[in-house]
């Protein structure tokens, strides 16, 4: 087996382009070319089809790029740490977050810790709903994603990452306006703010605290809709509504922005998280290194 074909068509896979990856190679696209079809008639597969002058892989294509990216990385990752060079390990991490459960302030402040460590690597960031982010997870287009809920348990594994408590919160000023506050059945029409996925809500959060008056709650229509902790953040700091907020974010601002928790010994509403990942032979090492970052610095802040 000649390595140097099975490298050039990492290339080319990756660059979806025989001139690209030419260029990338130092090499010119006749040799790219002859390499690509040497490959294939040793492997007797078809790796490529061409449609709109792009290549696009086929299927046994798709499976050679996943076992062979994997292991040019486990040389790479095994010579840095016999070399005792771990720090120097490079890279993209791909990261998929699910939109209204973490907040991106938190998610920025660990990826800023793991640089410290692994100044050489890079992230991307992907804020979506749970299934948008699943879906990226199984095509490789996402390395790890922070979700609340996935559905393919065949294709992928997740590990515990916390827990993130909810509660309701309005601003003094909003509970000047419309309360007071004393009793459940006080929020009845009470402007609210709602997340579009992944979270129980108003209505669920009554019927935990309250059963017997929780009935009328639960059609109640949600004044303000939005995908983020951030967005509703928004909309409960300018007055608008009451609504769900990480407990955290309120004892971070409850001075500076007069965040008032509304019922504070009511039954927070309550979301697991876990980091979710596709399910391979092999991983990449900085992988490992940066989810065993994200849970030992999850539960010692969440």
């Amino acid at each position: 087996m000649d390595y140097n074909r099975l490298y050039t068509f990492i290339k080319v896979a990756e660059r979806k382009s025989i001139t690209k990856a030419a260029s990338d190679l130092y090499l010119t696209q006749q040799a790219v070319s002859k390499q690509l079809l040497l490959l294939e008639e040793e492997l007797q597969l078809k790796l490529f089809i061409r449609a709109h002058k792009t290549l696009h892989l086929t299927r046994d294509g798709e499976i050679l790029l996943e076992k062979m990216r994997s292991l040019f990385q486990l040389v790479d990752e095994s010579v840095l740490t016999l070399q005792g060079k771990i720090g120097d390990l490079g890279g993209v991490i791909k990261i998929g977050i699910t939109l209204n459960c973490v907040e991106l302030k938190y998610i920025l402040e660990l990826i800023k810790q793991f640089k410290n460590k692994f100044p050489e690597i890079r992230f991307e960031l992907v804020f979506d709903i749970d299934y948008a982010i699943e879906d990226k997870l199984l095509t490789n287009e996402l390395d790890v994603g922070i979700l609340a809920t996935y559905r393919d348990q065949q294709m992928l594994k997740s590990e515990p990452l916390g827990t993130i408590k909810f509660a309701l919160y309005c601003t003094e000023e909003f509970q000047n306006n419309h309360g007071p506050f004393k009793k459940y059945h006080d929020l009845m029409r009470v402007p609210f703010a709602e997340y579009t996925t992944n979270f129980g809500g108003f209505g669920p959060w009554m019927k935990l605290n309250c059963p017997n008056e929780a009935k009328p709650f639960m059609g109640q229509q949600a004044e303000m809709i939005s995908e983020s902790v951030e967005t509703n953040e928004s909309f409960i700091t300018s007055d608008l509504c009451m609504g769900f907020l990480p407990k955290k974010i309120f004892n971070r601002n409850k001075n500076d922005k007069n965040l008032v928790e509304l019922f504070p010994k009511a039954k927070p509403l309550q979301v697991n998280i876990s980091l979710v990942s596709k399910k391979k032979e092999t991983e990449r090492l900085i992988e490992k290194e940066f989810k065993k970052h994200l849970k030992s610095t999850w539960e010692s802040k969440t």
